[in-house]
């Protein structure tokens, strides 16, 4: 049996938890990167990220496009106000996402298949994927995914270890929804 996915949604939840997160937080991002720069390995957090601190809240971005704000920076009086504009710049995402065209798909069934061929050279044990007609089959209601086929999940890996995996093979959705 094929793994099953639905990383949209394990994508919400992740950046979620890490949206509540009141322990140690990383540096923040310095502003001064060029424009179309990167600041995390995730174009699409990178893009929420901005328009967040454009609404005027103050979160930090991680290398890896984990956007966190903590109680310090969102009152409790103002966190009903937060989730709404966070959830208004994850939803320009994931609208593109729901939008994209079948060829914008096969493309990412191309690039989960090269994630999971540079995992699999990392020495990391990746089921095998489904068919391409599977993949766009299923793509807006159980996604195939390399890293979920791989067994990662949140603390899986330590965490120079999943630096060292997330950065040497790309997570393809990090990507997708982006303008």
């Amino acid at each position: 049996m094929r793994p099953r996915s639905v990383f949209l949604p394990l994508l919400g939840a992740i950046v979620a938890l890490l949206t509540l997160a009141s322990c140690t937080s990383p540096a923040a991002v310095d502003e001064t990167q060029a424009e179309g720069e990167t600041m995390s390995v995730s174009p699409a957090a990178d893009q929420v990220f901005k328009c967040i601190t454009e609404k005027g809240w103050e979160v930090k971005l991680s290398w890896d496009g984990g956007i966190e704000a903590s109680s310090d920076s969102v009152p409790q009086a103002q966190y009903d106000q937060y989730r709404a504009d966070s959830d208004a710049c994850w939803a320009v995402v994931d609208d593109k996402i729901r939008n994209m065209s079948p060829d914008q798909i096969r493309a990412a069934y191309t690039q989960e298949l090269a994630t999971r061929e540079c995992l699999t050279g990392l020495g990391y044990d990746v089921a095998e994927p489904p068919s391409e007609q599977a993949f766009l089959d299923d793509f807006f209601i159980d996604r195939w995914s390399a890293y979920l086929a791989a067994g990662f999940g949140s603390g899986s890996l330590p965490d120079d270890e999943w630096r060292t995996v997330v950065q040497t093979c790309p997570q393809p959705s990090g990507g997708w929804g982006v303008d």
